[in-house]
């Protein structure tokens, strides 16, 4: 009998350890599997590029602007849009000397960062660059003799603007996008442009 108690007191703690080696090796397994969906979840983006429409542009001054942006991840937003500027009423204003700059056409590539990882309502700040241009006109004065006299000179411009905007991201059925933003940059080169550059906008796209 002393001898069977002997050998049941060193087997117990075998026993213990082995009880208790099976559920840690079934946890780590889970964990390792709850580890990979989450990674899987977060690497792949169902449909990363989006084209897209400014619809507020459009309304509100004859402005067509087109863009394409492509998720990396859950963060980060690489995009482009081009816009033609249409709106009649500012270019008759501009040759009856309301305004000295008609801006005619722009290509913005921009990057976004998310504030959220959440993918069906999101905040973003941005940056971009606008390559920017259109019509500039100024008064010329002429000398002539002991007069002089002011005609107006029209030409032309070009210039690149940096600049920041912020903005929101709304998923709808998952292919759908309604964003907005709203911000603005600085033109750098050249003195006929614009010192400011707006960068306002409210698109409906698809997702892809």
């Amino acid at each position: 009998m002393k001898k069977y108690l002997i050998t049941l007191l060193f087997l117990f703690p075998v026993l213990i350890f082995s009880q208790n080696k099976l559920p840690e090796d079934s946890n780590r397994k889970k964990k390792k599997k709850e580890n990979y969906d989450l990674f899987r979840n977060v690497s792949i983006i169902d449909h990363p590029h989006e084209i897209k429409f400014d619809v507020l542009s459009y309304a509100l001054n004859g402005r067509i602007q087109v863009a394409y942006e492509f998720q990396k991840n859950l963060n980060w937003y690489f995009g482009m849009s081009a816009s033609i500027h249409k709106n009649k009423d500012r270019n008759d204003s501009f040759y009856r000397d309301k305004y000295h700059y008609l801006p005619k056409y722009d290509a913005t590539p921009y990057v976004r960062y998310a504030l959220t990882t959440d993918q069906k309502k999101l905040y973003f700040v941005e940056g971009f660059l606008s390559v920017n241009g259109g019509d500039h006109k100024d008064l010329e004065r002429i000398v002539n003799g002991a007069t002089a006299i002011y005609q107006i000179k029209n030409d032309t411009y070009m210039d690149i603007a940096a600049g920041v905007a912020v903005g929101f991201k709304v998923l709808v059925k998952k292919r759908f996008i309604i964003d907005a933003y709203a911000g603005g940059g600085a033109n750098l080169l050249n003195e006929k442009s614009p010192k400011y550059v707006p960068r306002i906008g409210a698109n409906i796209g698809y997702c892809f």
